[in-house]
């Protein structure tokens, strides 16, 4: 099962790294792809742990992982993301 997720989250890693290169166009092509790596790999981990816990605290660590990708996010892409929507 690891090697499938593995692959899995190569896909997703790619994927959001190219939805990066056409959000913000001077990011270079490391950056991004580090960017989308500890993006996916912090979801991910959060999620797995997630799946052990009862559902108001699942809730709880979907909001929070939210809240701190956007955080993550907004300095990289500060014209891009609107926080009045959480």
């Amino acid at each position: 099962m690891q090697p499938v997720n593995g692959r899995v989250d190569h896909e997703i890693v790619e994927q959001l790294d190219n939805f990066f290169a056409l959000r913000e166009l001077q990011m270079n092509s490391q950056q991004r792809h580090l960017v989308a790596l500890v993006s996916v790999e912090f979801a991910g981990a959060l999620q797995l742990m997630s799946l052990t816990q009862d559902d108001h605290l699942r809730r709880q660590l979907v909001a929070q992982t939210k809240q701190v990708l956007i955080g993550y996010f907004q300095p990289l892409f500060p014209d891009n993301i609107d926080c009045s929507s959480k």
